[in-house]
């Protein structure tokens, strides 16, 4: 046969066998471009024995013979990557992609989408541990986050957020939120910070927990009365809980029926005096102001209380006779003051006028004497009347028909006498 190219038409399907063609008969000399392919050479099970043909790119009519590639360990499931070896693929035992598309990393029974399984052990929350996940920014810059976000299949947008600000100060970790899926994360509700501190409302926390809004306590389940607990550990006297409305130092805390905007009591700093009131049943019960204490929402300086308090006083006697005190008494209420006096009073023969002094306060400067005393007890047998003395905070003695009422009349004689006056 002359030396002339066989073309692809020239060769029935399957002519072509080992025992046609001597090893080495053939050179690709002879044979036209692409006239021998799979569908001329012998294939029955089409594995070609373990071997394939494959053009050189085109390049070269020849062909190549390309042995089959090993992959190592069973790869049922398993991820393949390459081990370095030629012709050689590993099925990873500890990444599986299982007939449910959930992928196991560190576990070849997923359950989840995305199943990790690790023993890092970790027992140290803080340090340079590492965790069984990580995400990473590859390109970090101050004041960058790294982020998960929450979405769902009818929105590309961020719904919610998780990420960690990294600052060259250290890191915040916020949790955010949408109000509007169009617009993505429209809040960064809550923000923990590099020291801790928790802001909720806040992305600068000054306090364990800084809240910028509104705290609600709803049915909590608790073994104690108690629904809001606060226990101070503070030797300097600071407060416990301190009550701010705006940037003023005003307040209250209310207690309230239902959801009525009415407290049924209240107690907290009221209008621009910063006065202190208390209410019950959305009625004002009393009020703590510059002048004292109103009642009843009335706000008159005169009505106001502003003292208590209740003590003993030194009594003696004007002319300087020697008395024994058993009791001598007040208390005090506003302006009236209230005594109560038992005394001895010594042996004596002076005809002066009998008057004691040292009442606890002045009393009231009036166009009369103020208050009067009752004379409950004596072994005189008299009947005087005992009075305070205008403008000062002597006891006048005195007959029914106004005449002074000597000291020798009330002679080691005991007398006990109470009574209110009206404090200047």
């Amino acid at each position: 046969m002359a030396l002339t190219k066989i073309g692809t038409d020239g060769v029935k399907d399957d002519a072509v066998t080992s025992g046609k063609i001597p090893a080495n008969a053939v050179g690709s000399s002879e044979l036209a471009d692409q006239s021998v392919t799979l569908a001329k050479l012998p294939h029955g099970d089409g594995s070609n024995d373990g071997k394939f043909l494959r053009a050189n790119n085109g390049a070269d009519p020849s062909f190549e013979t390309v042995t089959g590639t090993t992959i190592n360990n069973n790869a049922d499931n398993r991820v393949i990557t390459g081990s370095g070896t030629a012709n050689t693929l590993n099925g990873e035992s500890s990444v599986v992609i299982d007939a449910n598309s959930n992928v196991g990393i560190g576990t070849t029974s997923p359950t989840r989408p995305l199943h990790i399984t690790s023993d890092e052990d970790l027992t140290s929350f803080t340090g340079t541990t590492k965790g069984a996940f990580c995400i990473s920014n590859n390109d970090y810059a101050s004041g960058e986050y790294s982020a998960i976000d929450f979405t769902y299949t009818g929105s590309d947008n961020p719904l919610a957020r998780i990420a960690a600000k990294i600052t060259g100060g250290g890191t915040l970790l916020s949790f955010g939120t949408s109000g509007n899926y169009s617009n993505g994360i429209t809040n960064e509700a809550l923000t923990i910070n590099t020291n801790g501190n928790v802001g909720i409302g806040t992305t600068s926390p000054s306090s364990a927990l800084d809240v910028n809004g509104v705290v609600e306590v709803n049915n909590p389940s608790l073994g104690t009365d108690a629904k809001l607990i606060v226990k101070g550990n503070d030797t300097n006297n600071h407060d416990i809980i301190a009550l701010y409305s705006n940037a003023s130092t005003r307040g209250s805390f209310a207690i309230r029926t239902g959801t009525s905007t009415s407290p049924s009591f209240l107690m907290g700093t009221r209008g621009s005096n910063e006065t202190l009131a208390f209410m019950t049943d959305g009625t004002e019960r009393a009020r703590v102001t510059d002048n004292g204490i109103t009642f009843n929402g009335d706000t008159a300086a005169a009505n106001a209380l502003d003292d208590y308090e209740e003590g003993t006083f030194t009594i003696t006697e004007g002319g300087g006779i020697s008395l024994t005190t058993y009791v001598a008494e007040y208390i005090k209420i506003g302006n009236m003051v209230h005594i109560e006096v038992g005394i001895l009073v010594a042996s004596n023969s002076n005809g002066g006028g009998i008057q004691f002094l040292g009442l606890p306060f002045t009393a009231k400067n009036t166009g009369d004497n103020t208050g009067g005393f009752h004379l409950t007890s004596t072994n005189s047998g008299r009947n005087d009347l005992f009075f305070a003395i205008r403008g000062g905070t002597n006891i006048g003695v005195g007959t029914n028909q106004n005449t002074a009422v000597a000291r020798s009349a009330y002679s080691n004689k005991q007398l006990k006498f109470s009574g209110s006056y009206t404090a200047a």
